[in-house]
């Protein structure tokens, strides 16, 4: 078997049929709604039927169906506006919410600290910088009474938008439902009636009055995950996955579209999968849209030892094939870009443009804290044609009830595929890991060495020594297992300490380039700390700015300090990790 044997092979008929099938039988697949438990039995039977061993995996899920909404302008004109209520949002039974509009921008907490939304109702686009899961946070945080979202799309679309507001990663703890979920009710309006209401309030002061009904509650969920066996005895495992649950309607490209690649690649894979080194999870998570990645949190609370000891890489598969996507982006962890670019220039030739930028915790990523390094590469629009969409940089359509078949390119579908069996290929067969850190290590380096003008208050500079130590050993680390990966026969215990290294420094690397929470838990969605790398050292300058004294200085303080101190362990542990292997296997 070769990687070009498994290219011929994958079928991008079935895989249509498969979009096909799920939007035609299970439309509105609503985490907790039986149209959703439907489907996942339905995949549980279409991998079973092609030799997949399946799981139906079954947990609770606190889970929102958004009911009625009401928008109304009370001055300087009276006029109603069509709105949705956004999932999770806080429900104002009968008694309506009325304040001053203001206008916040972006969204993001400096552009409303700036516009003083405290007290009022705050607007802003629905875009992904920060996405509204962070927006309702920093709102709430700031003490806005309500939240009104401008739907993406051209300036004179009156689609109205779905979504979710909810911060909290999963299902909450205590912690977590005091301090993460949605404090406040929130709205998705149109984009031509939301550009309509911002042109009022840069004229004058604007005065409206909603209403927001919204039923959150914990339901029972089940989702499939498909399991390739490896005939090669290795425990390890890569991941496919993203979500299987949607909003309303077809939901096309989110995700029946990844889900039918899915399907196509566990069968491809299973055909020949005694000749497969490691095995393959596959994973059809429920609970992303009206829950926040619920299935995927749990699937990695409840295989936490498996994904510890053997997760080699996550591969996520979230929105392909759309219609009019031109360029190919990846999004990756830096350990990993080397060998993702390899497989797409290999795979899609010298006809596309390449993107990428570091891996984040969007969509399904809730492998940061468990250290498994992940990509999620896909078709994308040009910059131009995101920007005339309102920044919909998944379509105009996305999270509307106009996300049917017809926003799918079938070519595109077939370029996904191959692309995703390239990823996989070279994970499942290869001896030695196919990740390499000195990138990393030395991004990070970079980072302290930008924060260290900052950082003089928590002692920054005595982590970049050791971060420029563990850059060194890293260095030494990629030449003697790259001397490894030359050879055409690897003994079985260079290959096991090896792997075991690669995968030890993704635990150590992972979490700490990409989380605060750390290890054990999960960051809110989209929380701004994490659009930078290190993101537990992202307030430094806001502690320098506040007054010596000032309370709220000693509090960021106080976990600035421990975030130093996580950063420095990390960067002995994995300095110290590499150097003990370059002295066991150099050559």
């Amino acid at each position: 078997m070769s990687e070009d044997h498994l290219l011929a092979e994958v079928s991008v008929d079935r895989a249509w049929k498969s979009i096909e099938s799920m939007v035609s039988q299970f439309p509105s697949r609503l985490a907790g709604s039986d149209a959703c438990w439907q489907a996942a039995g339905f995949v549980d039977e279409q991998l079973r039927a092609v030799g997949v061993k399946s799981e139906l995996m079954e947990y609770p899920g606190l889970v929102s169906f958004p009911q009625k909404a009401t928008l109304e302008i009370i001055s300087p004109e009276y006029r109603a506006i069509p709105a949705n209520v956004l999932g999770h949002s806080v429900s104002t039974g009968t008694k309506p919410v009325e304040g001053e509009l203001v206008d916040a921008g972006r969204g993001t907490w400096e552009s409303c600290e700036e516009k003083d939304i405290a007290g009022k109702i705050a607007m802003t686009d629905l875009s992904y910088f920060p996405p509204r899961q962070e927006k309702q946070r920093i709102f709430a945080n700031q003490g806005a009474l309500a939240g009104i979202f401008l739907n993406w799309g051209y300036a004179d679309s009156k689609i109205l938008p779905f979504g979710s507001v909810k911060p909290c990663w999963g299902n909450p703890t205590r912690l977590t439902m005091r301090t993460e979920m949605p404090a406040i009710p929130c709205l998705g309006i149109s984009r031509a009636d939301g550009l309509t209401l911002r042109k009022m309030c840069a004229e004058s002061r604007v005065k409206v009055r909603l209403t927001a009904i919204c039923s959150n509650e914990w339901r029972p969920l089940r989702q499939a995950i498909g399991w390739v066996q490896g005939g090669g005895g290795s425990p390890e495992f890569a991941i496919l996955g993203g979500h299987m649950d949607s909003w309303f309607g077809q939901a096309a490209s989110d995700n029946a579209s990844g889900n039918a690649i899915f399907m196509e690649i566990a069968r491809v894979f299973q055909k020949h999968a005694a000749e497969l080194k490691r095995n393959l999870a596959v994973g059809f998570w429920v609970g992303h849209e009206t829950g926040t990645m619920i299935g995927s949190s749990h699937f990695v609370d409840t295989y936490w030892d498996d994904l510890r000891e053997n997760g080699v890489a996550y591969i996520q598969v979230d929105q392909p094939a759309l219609k009019g996507t031109t360029e190919w982006e990846t999004r990756s962890d830096y350990e990993l870009h080397d060998y993702h670019a390899a497989v797409e220039r290999r795979i899609l030739g010298s006809g596309w443009h390449l993107g990428w930028k570091r891996f984040v915790k969007t969509g399904d990523a809730s492998f940061f804290g468990v250290g498994v390094p992940a990509i999620a590469g896909r078709s994308a629009f040009s910059a131009a044609t995101v920007e005339a969409m309102g920044n919909a940089n998944l379509g105009w359509w996305h999270h509307s009830i106009e996300n049917t078949m017809d926003v799918l390119d079938k070519k595109l579908l077939e370029v996904h595929l191959k692309v995703h069996v390239g990823y996989l290929w070279g994970m499942l067969t290869a001896p030695i890991l196919p990740a390499r850190f000195t990138p990393t290590v030395k991004k990070i380096v970079d980072r302290l060495k930008e924060l260290a003008p900052q950082g003089d208050p928590v002692k920054l500079a005595g982590v970049v020594q050791i971060a420029k130590e563990a850059l060194a050993a890293a260095e030494r680390l990629d030449t003697a297992v790259d001397v490894w990966r030359q050879q055409a026969n690897v003994p079985a215990a260079i290959e096991q300490a090896v792997n075991r290294t690669l995968k030890g420094l993704s635990r150590i690397l992972v979490p700490l380039g990409g989380t605060v929470a750390g290890i054990y838990g999960q960051d809110p969605y989209g929380l701004s700390a994490q659009s930078t790398l290190l993101p537990g050292l992202f307030d430094l300058g806001r502690m320098n700015s506040l007054p010596p004294q000032a309370e709220e200085r000693e509090m960021l303080f106080r976990e600035l300090i421990r975030q130093r101190n996580r950063v420095a362990d990390s960067m002995r542990e994995a300095r110290d990790l590499a150097n003990r292997t370059v002295a066991a296997i150099a050559k």
